[in-house]
């Protein structure tokens, strides 16, 4: 299962209001199979680590591995995106959340994710699972 970097932001932060809800869900997605993230959740959660190595050893503990975007994910992210624009979506959006849910669908695996109305409207076929 790939994991939203939203789901790892409230677990990183322990006052967060969501973060026992998002500690249940990543022990149920564990129990479900493996654990993965992108290099661009990589990218988002790194600000809060000192260094990439401190990051890496977080995530193996949660026991989450990162994966690298296959060629056909990043095509479908930039034609996600296109509809997005088409439809109205302003420029400034979140192409990353493209990127992340086209990598879930290319994997054939679910999201864990705390915000689901993007992913849900372009990419229908893949699984959500929402804390």
């Amino acid at each position: 299962m790939f994991i939203d970097t939203n789901i790892l932001v409230y677990l990183s932060n322990d006052q967060s209001a969501f973060h026992d809800r998002a500690r249940l869900a990543l022990s149920a997605a564990a129990e479900r199979g493996r654990l993965a993230i992108n290099q661009i959740v990589f990218a988002e959660i790194s600000t809060g680590y000192p260094s990439a190595d401190a990051l890496m050893d977080w995530l193996g503990r949660l026991g989450v591995t990162l994966e690298y975007s296959p060629p056909e994910a990043l095509f479908r992210a930039s034609r996600a995106f296109l509809s997005y624009r088409a439809a109205g979506g302003p420029r400034t959006s979140l192409l990353p959340d493209f990127f992340i849910g086209a990598d879930a669908v290319a994997a054939g695996e679910a999201l864990l994710t705390n915000d689901p109305a993007r992913y849900r409207t372009y990419y229908p076929e893949l699984e959500l699972i929402t804390p």
